[in-house]
């Protein structure tokens, strides 16, 4: 089993060799086997920014046409700045994770303040952009020589150099972020070195089910030799998902509901949905449970509804695809509609 390693690794004729073959085999695989996406080839601050930020924890395939409708309403920095909140969250319904397109947008406000980003260090500056994030952009657009460090690169380099610390504490975080830029990183190409990583993980290395007998790196991987890359990358213990069952109320008003904007300084801020409230209110009738899993919580709305008027806006269905509503608000507002109670609206 090889060791862990939690200190820098001297660059001897054997390490170098190491990461020679890695680059060459790796940049190989990918020139061959790489997707094809809207951003990629890109060599522009904005769109690169914005993929990026949209491929945080969530899949590419996903991402696709969210980043392809982005692009074409908000087409650079100056338009994002200048458009409304709620324009933004209408573009960025259904991907989750509402407080990425908030901090683009206050990046953008930023960036129109301060000028644009050209260096890592000055990347780190703009609300929204942290290590991961600068170091893509800066690599990809700009050649700076810095690691772009996700999960799937955290993933690929736990299992080539046997990494036996936890990835999601700091110590293991640091030991591969090392290793990829003092030992990987070159200054010919950077970006497209940090893309490849990425991209073995997400296509080869992949976490449940490697693909190993296809990896370009399998001579060289110390997990596949050693047979244990499904061992790897090691987690701290996950915090299991705390599970809540509240009321989510529909008042109706003929084909109409009513709809509050969240206002409070939260991870729906700024979009629209039924009241939610813990206890039950008087005079309901419940319709349906609708369950939705947040990242640590797993949610059971208990869909009731009341012929009370309620100090809201109301919408009718049509209405509603204006709005920027989330996706479990869409999960309760649907199972009321498609419960029959107003026809066939």
């Amino acid at each position: 089993m090889a060791k862990n390693l939690n200190e820098e690794l001297p660059m001897d004729d054997a390490t170098q060799n190491v990461a020679d073959s890695f680059r060459t085999q790796i940049r190989g695989w990918y020139g061959e086997y790489k997707r094809t996406l809207p951003w990629r080839g890109l060599r522009s601050f904005y769109p690169v920014w914005v993929s990026e930020i949209m491929c945080q924890q969530t899949q590419v395939a996903t991402v696709i046409p969210y980043f392809e409708r982005w692009m074409e309403t908000l087409p650079d920095v100056e338009s994002l700045a200048s458009a409304t909140e709620e324009e933004v969250l209408k573009l960025w319904e259904g991907l989750g994770y509402y407080r990425r397109a908030r901090l683009l947008q206050k990046g953008a406000l930023f960036i129109k303040d301060n000028g644009e980003p050209e260096t890592f260090v000055e990347m780190l500056k703009v609300p929204g952009i942290g290590p991961y994030t600068a170091g893509a952009i800066a690599s990809i657009v700009f050649d700076e020589k810095v690691p772009a460090v996700d999960g799937n690169v955290l993933r690929v380099i736990s299992r080539f150099r046997a990494i036996f610390e936890p990835v999601d504490t700091k110590v293991g975080r640091s030991v591969i972020e090392q290793f990829v830029e003092k030992t990987l990183i070159s200054e010919t190409c950077p970006g497209s070195l940090n893309q490849s990583i990425m991209e073995l993980g997400a296509l080869i290395c992949r976490p449940k089910v490697p693909r190993c007998e296809v990896c370009p790196l399998k001579g060289e991987c110390l997990a596949f030799l050693e047979h244990v890359p499904t061992d790897l990358p090691i987690k701290s213990k996950k915090v299991k998902a705390k599970k809540w069952s509240p009321f989510a109320v529909i008042y109706r008003k003929g084909d109409k509901i009513a709809l509050k904007r969240e206002e409070d300084k939260n991870l729906l801020s700024g979009l629209w949905g039924v009241p939610i409230v813990e206890e039950k209110p008087e005079d309901v009738d419940e319709l349906v449970v609708v369950r939705h899993q947040f990242t640590h919580r797993d949610t059971y709305y208990q869909v009731c509804v009341s012929d009370e008027t309620a100090e809201m806006d109301y919408f009718s269905s049509e209405e509603l695809k204006a709005l920027p509503i989330s996706t479990a608000m869409k999960k309760v507002i649907s199972a009321y509609f498609s419960n029959g109670d107003i026809g066939d609206s």
